[in-house]
């Protein structure tokens, strides 16, 4: 079934005209009122039915509309209503700008809706791309099949799903976190859990599992970090006294087999040897920050650390930062170093993920999602430093810090694609599908978004 919006009329000349909007039986679309001044009107809305071809318009009876509002660059365009029954797939037309940033009007592939009865907190992709899980408020865990069957819910009643994440090794693992406890899942039994881990004191933020699977470390609202042997089913250490606040994110360093960083509400990044256990090194966000922005707006703003993610290959650390920045760290040798932040999001910085080793994408609580090159930040860099080499220092406007144009520069050449999403995002994961990227959506809603990021 296709529906075809034909004769979009706009006063922004570089918008392509018409966009398609692929969509199955058993979903209604109507246009409702356009709030905007820079879209006019819809000359025609044309519905097709599947079976006879015939026009329609009218109701198709009194189910309940989910409304959906599409955003370009602030601009609403006209509000869509939909039924969600079936799955459905709404391709808009993009464009580009002078430095190559592709602006997406609106994108929304696939919706997994009818799991969970409120907010997702969390969700995380088979490494085979074959399964979804999602966990969220009201103790629920949803496995999900990528064309978005529910195949198995289960429900820990009063508490909340914080984390959640799939074994690499055994395909049929999931790991997950309820309040302060770990539970592990096997997929082939999903009624209850096959092992509970009891040794976190406070409300575990998130799960992560070491690269070849022996540790999984924990980290939690007390600011303390548990290290547990998962083949021998124990507390192996307990990381504690460095954070002064709540630790909300933790990563295995690639190819470091015994460290880890995390990052935490007190705007710190520690870098840990878990296995003595000793503190190798400490960034304070705050401080490091302070000196190249305002620091009035630091102090509406401040540097929390959300979230943290390391390329595979051990090169990059990318840090979401309550300020909207993503931070770049240098991680490819035994010190980490700062290397620059990108200017990604007008609100917090909820999460950032690598889809590959140098590609980044980042979503925050401004509804955006970004998609960033850093490859092209070496050839900004090269530009840059033959600024300074001729004695002409980096371009600045004569009030902004050199360091801050830096990263304006960077970000500007780094960021690829930019998608306007529906709400803040909660959790985020990329995957690969039949040779199509994609990212898996949680955000304030009961449902979970799938995007291209082709």
């Amino acid at each position: 079934m296709q529906i075809t919006v034909q004769n979009v009329k706009t006063e922004v000349t570089h918008v392509a005209t018409g966009y398609t909007v692929t969509i199955f039986e058993g979903i209604r679309m109507n246009c409702g009122a356009i709030t905007t001044n820079r879209w006019h009107r819809i000359v025609e809305l044309l519905f097709l039915h599947p079976t006879t071809a015939s026009r329609h318009d009218k109701s198709l009876g009194s189910q309940k509309y989910r409304e959906i509002s599409i955003t370009c660059s602030g601009a609403l365009v006209p509000r869509l209503y939909v039924t969600m029954i079936m799955s459905v797939t709404i391709k808009f037309r993009t464009t580009t700008s002078s430095k190559g940033t592709k602006s997406v009007l609106s994108r929304m592939n696939e919706v997994l809706s009818g799991g969970h009865t409120s907010t997702v907190l969390c969700v995380d992709v088979k490494k085979d791309g074959s399964n979804i899980a999602s966990g969220g408020e009201g103790g629920q865990i949803c496995l999900w099949s990528t064309s978005g069957t529910l195949i198995h819910k289960y429900v820990n009643l009063n508490t909340d799903c914080g984390s959640i994440c799939f074994s690499k090794e055994k395909e049929n693992m999931l790991y997950s976190s309820f309040d302060d406890k770990i539970c592990v899942f096997d997929l082939k039994n999903f009624s209850e859990p096959v092992e509970t881990f009891n040794v976190n004191q406070d409300e575990v933020n998130q799960i992560v599992l070491d690269e070849k699977e022996k540790f999984l470390a924990a980290c939690d609202d007390s600011g303390e970090i548990k290290i547990l042997d998962i083949q021998e089913k124990r507390l192996y250490k307990t990381l504690r006294h460095k954070h002064t606040n709540i630790c909300s994110s933790v990563c295995f360093r690639p190819r470091k087999p015994w460290e880890i960083i995390t990052g935490g509400l007190d705007s710190k990044l520690i870098h840990w040897d878990f296995s003595r256990p000793k503190c190798l090194n400490q960034f304070n966000m705050q401080e490091m920050q302070n000196g190249n922005s305002d620091a009035e707006a630091y102090m509406v703003n401040p540097p929390f650390i959300h979230n943290l993610a390391s390329s595979s290959d051990g090169h990059y650390l990318a840090c979401a930062l309550e300020n909207g920045l993503v931070s770049l760290f240098d991680t490819s040798r035994k010190n980490i170093r700062e290397l620059f932040s990108l200017h990604a999001h007008s609100q917090g910085t909820s999460q950032v993920h690598f889809v590959s080793d140098s590609c980044l994408v980042s979503g925050g609580n401004d509804c955006c999602v970004v998609l960033w090159d850093l490859e092209k930040s070496n050839d900004e860099e090269a530009a840059l430093n033959v600024n300074d080499s001729n004695g002409a220092g980096p371009l600045t406007n004569g009030h902004t810090h050199p360091q801050e144009q830096r990263n304006e520069n960077v970000s500007s050449a780094c960021k690829v694609l930019e998608i306007q999403h529906s709400s803040k995002v909660n959790w985020m994961k990329p995957f690969e599908k039949n040779g199509v990227r994609k990212l898996a959506v949680a955000d304030q809603t009961s449902n979970i978004t799938i995007l291209s990021l082709q």
